[in-house]
Order: C-alpha cells, then structure tokens, then sequence
C-alpha cells in the first residue's frame, strides 16, 4: 500500500514538474517574440539592409572563393618559411595564466593547421546542398566564410608565431580575437534564414521562422555587444 501510495505521489510530480517545464519554455518563447517587436524598426531595417549589403559581397563569387582559399594557406606559407628556424620541440599547450604546460614535436602543428581550417571550410561550403532546409543563400553565407575563416587563419598565425617566440606573444590575445568573432557573428545573425548549420537552432527556431528571425533580432546585438566588451576587457584587466 505504501508503495502504490509512494507510486502515485511520484507520478504526480512528475506529471506536474512537465507541466511547469513546458509552461515556463512556452512563456519564454512568447517573451522572445513579444521583445523582438520592441526594437526599433528602422534599427531592424537598416541592419538587415546593411548586412545584406556585406554578405551580397561586391567581388564574385569566384574570387571571394580564391580570397577565402588564399586566407586558408597563409598560415601554412608562414609555416612554411619559418618551419627550419624550429626547433624539434616547441610549446604546444599554455594554461590559464599564459605559461607553458606542454611541449611537442613541431610536425603537431601541420596537423594543427589542418584540424583548424580545413573541415570548417568544406562544411560550410557545401552547407546550402546538405541543410535539410534548402534555405542558406550560398551568396549571404561567403561573407559569413570569409569572416570565420580571417579568424580561424589569424588564430592559427598567432599560435605559430607565439610557438616561434618560446611564449605566448600576448595572454590576451586570444580573447580579443574570439570577442571580434562573437561581434562578427552577431551582426550575420540578423539576416540568415532558418538552417542546421548557422545560428541559434533550438527546436522552436528550427520549427517556426517567426520564431528564428525574432530570436535573431534580439540576439544579434548582445552578440556585438558582448564580442566587443570580451574584445576590450584586456585594456581593462591590464589596467587592474
């Protein structure tokens, strides 16, 4: 008796516990719609437009291509004339305060080069052929590719070159190039469309396109705001 007694109490917490989760998610998908319409239209119109613009990309196709496979080997170049001045072990790994922590044969980082930028580029190519969406503009997203890739390539020299100096060149430096991708990032929110690759995918963006393109209203400029406020933060903790 006592465990039928323990059974039903437990089922009904249980049942209540999903009420209260689904009721809370809903609630909070109806505050994002309900605050996407309080920010300024003509805020809203000229991002987008603006946006559009950069993503539209003045150059070809093809040579924002070229661009974007240039900007991919120039870490490998710069590898490449500094490879003999190496020595057979170079410091591979730096902790939180910027210290070394581990070192490693330098032939790490011909693999480091090619784990960084090398499966990033052909996902994102060949993402508006294998999105179950078909709704990624090939054209809006080589603005996106170029964008990610200038980081991940100034990423990759910054390692290298820090590898070749014996020491991290600047403990910082990481954190400001991650805060420029985030504010990056956020001002392409505003005008991609539904897809599996790019953006806040959750399982009501993903559903409705009301819901995605309010999100991403909203979303876009904490993203800018935040990636320049970790972009400045060095100035400020050096000054601490």
């Amino acid at each position: 008796m006592c465990a039928g007694f323990l059974c039903t109490g437990l089922n009904g917490f249980v049942c209540e516990f999903e009420t209260i989760l689904f009721r809370s998610l809903e609630t909070f998908r109806l505050q994002v719609l309900r605050f996407g319409k309080k920010i300024p239209r003509f805020y809203l119109s000229q991002s987008t437009a603006s946006t559009k613009r950069l993503m539209s990309n003045p150059l070809s196709s093809r040579n924002t291509e070229a661009l974007v496979l240039a900007i991919i080997l120039l870490p490998a170049l710069y590898l490449a004339v500094i490879w003999n001045s190496l020595p057979a072990e170079v410091p591979m790994h730096y902790n939180a305060k910027g210290e070394i922590d581990r070192y490693g044969s330098k032939d790490e980082l011909i693999g480091l080069l090619f784990m960084l930028n090398l499966p990033l580029y052909f996902i994102m190519r060949y993402a508006p052929q294998i999105d179950p969406k078909k709704k990624i503009n090939p054209k809006q997203l080589l603005g996106m590719r170029l964008v990610l890739h200038v980081f991940i390539s100034a990423l990759a020299l910054f390692i290298i070159y820090s590898t070749q100096q014996g020491a991290l060149a600047n403990p910082f430096g990481i954190d400001i190039l991650v805060g420029l991708l985030f504010a990056a990032l956020g001002f392409f929110f505003r005008s991609i469309k539904p897809n599996y690759f790019i953006g806040i995918k959750t399982p009501w963006t993903l559903e409705s396109e009301e819901v995605w393109t309010k999100t991403h209203q909203v979303s876009g400029p904490v993203w800018i705001a935040g990636g320049l406020f970790m972009a400045i933060s060095p100035l400020f903790a050096k000054a601490a």
